[in-house]
C-alpha cells in the first residue's frame, strides 16, 4: 500500500528548491517583522517620518512592499499580508529569507488603531 504524505513520520527527500533561492538576503534585516492583513494599518505606519521602504515581496497579484520604522531604540520590519493561506505564507517565506528571526501577525489590528 502507497502512503500518502500526510501518513508518512519522516520525509527522506531533498527539498527541490527554497525561497533563498529566488530571494536576496538584506543585511541588518530588523529581527521583528509584524505583519498585517490591514492595509489602513500599512498606510498610516508607511507614512510615518521615520519609515523605509527596505524590500519588495512578489506574487502573481503584484508587489508588496516590506518597510522598515524605528522605534524606542528598535528596528521593526513590516508588510501587508495576502488573504489566503498560500499567499500569505509565501510572503512569510520570502520574508524568512531575507533575515527576519520573529515574525507576528496582528489580525485585529484595525480595532487596536482605534483605541486611544
Amino acid at each position: 500500500m502507497i502512503k500518502t504524505i500526510f501518513q508518512r513520520h519522516e520525509i527522506e527527500e531533498p527539498v527541490l528548491f527554497t525561497p533563498s533561492d529566488t530571494t536576496k538576503r538584506i543585511s541588518n534585516f530588523p529581527k521583528i517583522c509584524v505583519s498585517t492583513f490591514s492595509e489602513k494599518i500599512i498606510q498610516k505606519f508607511s507614512s510615518l517620518q521615520n519609515t523605509e521602504k527596505i524590500a519588495e515581496l512578489y506574487t502573481a497579484n503584484g508587489m508588496t512592499p516590506v518597510y522598515k520604522i524605528r522605534y524606542k531604540n528598535t528596528d521593526i520590519s513590516f508588510y501587508l499580508s495576502r488573504v489566503g493561506a498560500p499567499a500569505c505564507v509565501a510572503g512569510f517565506e520570502e520574508v524568512v529569507a531575507m533575515g527576519r528571526r520573529n515574525l507576528y501577525c496582528l489580525v485585529l489590528a484595525e480595532y487596536w488603531m482605534t483605541i486611544k
